[in-house]
């Protein structure tokens, strides 16, 4: 099938702003190629009608209409918005920071578990049910995403919608994922919170 993935594209961001950072002489080519590839998920994953990022999507950038196109990936998108966001702020592109926040709002809001708390690590946008045999788990690194995210909104808008989310990320988080006697952190949840292996 002829498609396109995010989830590459995503980390080639980061991947291009930290270079940015460590050869501050070819700061013009590492931002270039970080717009191009921002402006490729914009273009083709980016889906205002929906309210979400499509993780895979043909080539044109349409909707396949079978479960892993359908799929979203709250943890991916909100991993997005804060590479998105630390783009904008460096280029000061308010347009591009207002994308960056729909990326969060609209994953925390659709991969939030309403019944028991955490974040769902795949959710099909129209409702149906997932593919992955795990979408209702809750993995940790997902609940990572979600605290840098709403943690750096807060702090580049002052909206305290994103102080709450922050919060209760980091309840939610601290009360489920640590490991109270041993320390460190259980890396995967079932659905009701309680962890789902311990060796």
């Amino acid at each position: 099938r002829s498609q396109r993935d995010s989830a590459v594209p995503m980390v080639l961001i980061s991947s291009g702003q930290i270079l940015r950072r460590c050869i501050p002489e070819r700061a013009e080519y590492y931002t270039a190629a970080v717009r191009e590839i921002i402006g490729d998920i914009l273009k083709y994953h980016y889906k205002p009608e929906l309210k979400c990022v499509l993780e895979t999507v043909a080539s044109d950038g349409s909707m396949i209409d079978n479960p892993a196109g359908r799929t979203v990936n709250p943890g991916h998108s909100c991993e997005n918005s804060w590479f998105i966001m630390c783009e904008a702020l460096y280029s000061k592109d308010d347009e591009l920071m207002k994308k960056a926040l729909n990326l969060l709002d609209w994953h925390t809001e659709r991969g939030w578990d309403k019944e028991n708390g955490g974040m769902f690590y795949f959710v099909d946008v129209l409702g149906r049910p997932c593919e992955q045999l795990e979408w209702d788990m809750k993995l940790w690194w997902v609940h990572n995403e979600v605290l840098i995210s709403s943690l750096l909104a807060y702090a580049v808008t002052k909206d305290k919608k994103y102080w709450d989310m922050f919060e209760k990320t980091y309840d939610y988080t601290f009360s489920h994922f640590a490991d109270r006697e041993y320390g460190e952190w259980y890396g995967y949840l079932h659905r009701d919170g309680s962890v789902s292996h311990t060796q």
